[in-house]
């Protein structure tokens, strides 16, 4: 009677990998015939969904083994910078990427948020607690105040008035007395 060896089936240790990975699983070069449980009859796969996975190998003498595999795909992290955006000239705005493990800027710091005054591109790169990737854009542009000239200070005298125009630069106006056109006609001192 031959007892004929068994083929060695080892496909290593459970796995966790990033989604838009894959990881290769070997199931050894001790057999003839493979069988995964994905219905694949090769020595190697590569696999990139969370799930158990088997493998079944005979050699040449008739004898099988089987291993077994757990394959976890964790979901990349989600930044979002939101959508590209105008602040005034003077001011500024933070931007946030949510909370994560790691962070890296394409200004070069390493901070959740950081604080921009100038027009540009930003990017962000972010890891999460699994090692996983992923990265967001905003393109921030600084507007040009509106110049508002009003003229030099006036003297008039008392029965007249004078005519003050803030210019046809802006949209929206908001004087001192409460008016919203873009002239008004003053009297008072």
């Amino acid at each position: 009677v031959t007892v004929d060896d068994l083929p060695i089936v080892d496909l290593g240790s459970d796995v966790s990998i990033c989604e838009g990975e894959n990881h290769t699983l070997d199931a050894g070069n001790f057999g003839s015939e493979f069988l995964w449980s994905t219905g694949e009859t090769t020595q190697s796969i590569d696999i990139s969904e969370t799930g158990l996975y088997s493998a079944s190998v005979t050699n040449v003498v008739g004898c099988f083994a089987e291993d077994i595999f757990l394959l976890i795909v964790n979901q990349n992290p989600t930044p979002d910078l939101g959508a590209d955006t105008s602040i005034c000239e003077g001011d500024f705005v933070e931007l946030n990427s949510g909370s994560f493990d790691n962070y890296l800027w394409s200004t070069g710091e390493t901070t959740q948020s950081i604080l921009v005054y100038t027009s540009g591109n930003y990017g962000i790169t972010v890891i999460d607690a699994n090692g996983c990737e992923s990265s967001d854009a905003i393109f921030v542009t600084v507007d040009d105040l509106p110049i508002v000239d009003l003229g030099s200070d006036v003297s008039i005298c008392e029965g007249n008035s004078i005519n003050l125009d803030a210019g046809n630069l802006g949209s929206e106006f908001l004087w001192s007395t409460s008016e919203t056109t873009q002239a008004i006609d003053i009297s008072e001192t």
